[in-house]
């Protein structure tokens, strides 16, 4: 098998199960492993054809080509641990966008009247924020 091949069966993962199923049998499970681990966990593979295969999987689950209870927690390990690798590479590497500092100061609420209150960056009130419909 050549690399242009591999690379077919790769990103066309979804249309080549059947054969694959029946070729490789346990190692499928693998494959289908890897490839939701990668789809999720390495965001430059977006990609791959996790949502497809998921329902193919289904498909396969129902014809007994695959087993479902091997299957679901495969795919559940899969995707919790690509969570967690994007989680982790977005923690490390991703930039912070609101840095919140919250403190108590005195507020001059009327002249003469002060109280206690939070405040977020040194503003009271905090932060706006706005949310429209979309």
């Amino acid at each position: 098998m050549d690399f242009t091949q591999t690379l077919q069966i790769i990103l066309h993962f979804d249309q080549h199960l059947g054969n694959l199923t029946s070729q490789y049998g346990v190692a499928v499970y693998v494959m289908l492993f890897a490839i939701i681990f990668c789809e999720i966990g390495v965001v430059p593979l977006f990609f791959l054809p996790g949502d497809p295969l998921v329902f193919l999987c289904g498909a396969f689950c129902a014809s007994g080509a695959l087993s479902l209870w091997v299957l679901l927690p495969v795919l559940y390990v899969a995707t919790v641990g690509g969570s967690a690798l994007s989680y982790a590479t977005g923690a490390r590497v991703g930039v912070k966008v609101f840095n919140l500092d919250v403190s108590m100061i005195k507020w001059n609420i009327l002249p003469n009247v002060q109280v206690a209150a939070y405040a977020f960056n040194r503003q009271v009130p905090g932060p706006r924020i706005t949310l429209t419909n979309g």
